[in-house]
């Protein structure tokens, strides 16, 4: 099946080691609305409470592109997409490149939506990109027993044995720098 980077949750360790992915599971549209349901339901459970929680959605493009537009068109919030990437075609997180990052507030708070919460690298980045502001995810998947350094809402954990193959990858074209 392939290797991905996971994190070891005993701290005498602090090393990276590759979890071997045993299997696979398919995200078809009709399980993605499903779930995307689940985290409007929570959003407006937050919102409900206070409608000016968040300042605005956090897109982390490729893989938050579909659930954040799915969110956006339901919870009146602003969207700014992040374009950083650390995944090539062969499932194993690399170094981040940035392709480009918009300006947030300072001191606001806002909420990442992404397809799925792994290694918790790219939230360790974008925590690192903006340092002076608060940021909670929503996901649709997360890997069980990591340790994440923000607060988190996920509606579906997987093992991190499992790699999900999510529908827009599939159809997504593979453009060349040639």
């Amino acid at each position: 099946m392939g290797w991905k980077n996971v994190k070891l949750h005993n701290p005498n360790i602090g090393l990276k080691t590759m979890t071997q992915v045993t299997h696979e599971i398919d995200l078809e549209y009709r399980d993605f609305l499903y779930l995307a349901e689940k985290g409007i339901k929570i959003l407006k459970n937050i919102l409900t409470k206070n409608p000016n929680y968040y300042a605005g959605i956090v897109c982390p493009l490729r893989g938050g592109f579909y659930f954040t537009d799915f969110v956006a068109r339901r919870i009146p919030l602003p969207v700014h997409y992040l374009y950083i990437s650390s995944y090539g075609n062969e499932k194993v997180q690399k170094d981040f490149k940035i392709h480009f990052l918009p300006e947030l507030k300072p001191h606001q708070r806002y909420l990442i939506c992404d397809d799925i919460l792994a290694t918790g690298n790219t939230i360790k980045k974008i925590l690192e990109l903006y340092p002076h502001s608060k940021f909670e995810a929503l996901v649709l998947y997360k890997h069980k027993n990591q340790d994440y350094p923000i607060k988190h809402y996920a509606i579906r954990e997987v093992d991190s044995s499992v790699w999900v193959n999510f529908f827009w990858e599939k159809t997504t074209p593979a453009f060349s720098n040639k």
